[in-house]
């Protein structure tokens, strides 16, 4: 019992407790924890984040929504949060002007965030902004080295993205 009274005395451990349950893809143990620091401290913006991609990895986009606005709220400049909110907002609901005005906001916070600077260079694609796609897509490759080990697979992944797309023609970008 001891145990557990330090923990609920001890969000940021509970908070960490939560996050390896859910790096284990235990959602119903997760959540609990994640909850259970909400409670004791709703102002906990790790926590709210950390519940949002929780959320959406359940399908509960508009839940994850409303969690990560909240993380968001507390902490502005909490860069998972926003570069996740813009992830959603980008590639499940199709906000591109949002997701947009999302990039830019990070990109005042970190010039050279690539998550921020990928995420803008898509959403000016989908929204047919060629020029400044293709100059954000150039500036992910200059930036990548700096940012990533060769072996991320996220950043390989965004990487790939960026020579692919830069390998277009403008004629090819506008179909």
């Amino acid at each position: 019992m001891a145990f557990f009274d330090f923990l609920r005395q001890n969000p940021a451990k509970l908070n960490k407790t939560g996050i390896k349950w859910y790096n284990r893809g235990e959602w119903d143990a997760a959540i609990m924890y994640f909850d259970q620091v909400i409670s004791i401290d709703p102002n906990n913006s790790d926590a709210w984040y950390y519940k949002a991609k929780l959320l959406d990895h359940l399908k509960k986009r508009d839940d994850a929504l409303i969690a990560v606005n909240k993380a968001i709220a507390l902490n502005p400049t909490n860069l998972d949060a926003l570069g996740f909110k813009e992830g959603i907002l980008r590639c499940s609901k199709k906000n591109y002007s949002e997701a947009i005005s999302i990039c830019q906001d990070m990109l005042k916070i970190d010039p050279n965030n690539l998550i921020a600077l990928s995420g803008l260079a898509e959403s000016y694609y989908r929204t047919a902004n060629y020029e400044k796609s293709i100059e954000l897509a150039k500036k992910c490759i200059k930036v990548l080295p700096s940012q990533a080990a060769p072996t991320d697979p996220r950043f390989q992944s965004t990487l790939l993205w960026a020579e692919s797309f830069l390998s277009l023609s403008e004629e090819e970008l506008r179909k």
